[in-house]
């Protein structure tokens, strides 16, 4: 038996039409014109073979039998927008919305968040970043990337990882065998640094001890471009080594010396307290305190293939 039912379109301008009795209110809900609702209701009327409204000077209102029909269609339409917007609720809670820095975003989050939608590939994940602390409070956001000590005024935090920081080359640069274990050669060799980190030469030189005169100096705009220029064996780079691992694990860089720096901050996730239950960021918690991915706490140097 085929099942009849009228077009939807039709059904809906009525529904809307038969709760304002209004034919201009349903227009301006649906968006359309009052000439397209009044033409929906009379094609209706047609293929139910009775009016639905009385029309009368600037205003119409439901025929009885119409009254009884809005009231049945009605709560279907009721059920749909109800369907709809759990699905809507249920879909936006199973979304990991974060905000990093850029850097980090790029080689910490990025090999982090391709384990954890391994494991959980039912949690979208929306990724995105700032140069500048964001208001969780303002931002539609579970969490945001921070640097600091942990604490963080009506905030909850989990510790990601350290931020300490040593030298890396290329093991295709030019002398990359020479320099490895032999610090009183740095002066040999071009030096990489990073405007937006430019003591970090400084402070690693001051405490090992170690006074050079670099044959070159080459400044970039940030941790990456710097990170990219070791790689291509430009010289020797001071780097953060929670974002040196993929280069180090593939083999393009290495650690010519053992030497770390401890950082005083260390990088953190930051989340307000009321979204630590939301399913997306809980998964991503219990992810990061059962995997605790990227993690390395050695201080060893890389070694030459």
């Amino acid at each position: 038996m085929t099942r009849e039912m009228p077009p939807l379109n039709r059904l809906r301008a009525f529904e809307a039409a038969a709760r304002s009795e209004s034919f201009t209110k349903a227009a301006e809900e649906l968006n359309v014109s009052a000439g397209a609702i009044s033409r929906h209701i009379q094609s209706l009327e047609e293929e139910l073979g009775f009016p639905l409204f009385v029309r009368e000077h600037r205003m119409v209102r439901l025929t009885e039998p119409a009254r009884t029909y809005w009231r049945q269609i009605g709560s279907a339409f009721s059920q749909i927008t109800k369907a709809t917007n759990e699905l809507k609720t249920s879909s936006a809670a199973q979304t990991l919305r974060l905000y990093s820095y850029p850097t980090f975003a790029l080689h910490w989050m990025m090999p982090v968040l391709k384990q954890f939608r391994a494991r959980n590939p039912a949690i979208s994940v929306e990724l995105r970043t700032w140069a500048t602390p964001v208001d969780l409070d303002q931002v539609r956001a579970d969490g945001a990337v921070i640097l600091g000590a942990g604490n963080w005024h009506s905030m909850k935090s989990v510790k990601l990882t350290d931020f300490d920081c040593t030298l890396f080359c290329s093991p295709k640069m030019r002398g990359a065998e020479r320099l490895i274990g032999r610090p009183d050669l740095l002066s040999e060799y071009p030096i990489l640094s990073t405007s937006t980190r430019p003591h970090d030469w400084d402070n690693l030189l001051k405490e090992w001890n170690i006074s050079i005169t670099p044959a070159i100096q080459l400044s970039f705009d940030n941790h990456s471009l710097a990170m990219e220029a070791a790689v291509q064996g430009m010289g020797v780079v001071a780097g953060i080594k929670a974002l040196a691992r993929e280069y180090c694990s593939d083999g393009r860089l290495i650690q010519p010396f053992p030497f770390v720096r401890r950082a005083r901050r260390s990088a953190y996730l930051v989340y307000p307290e009321d979204r630590e239950s939301a399913p997306g960021l809980a998964s991503f918690l219990e992810f990061l305190a059962v995997e605790r991915p990227l993690q390395d706490d050695s201080d060893g140097a890389a070694r030459l293939q």
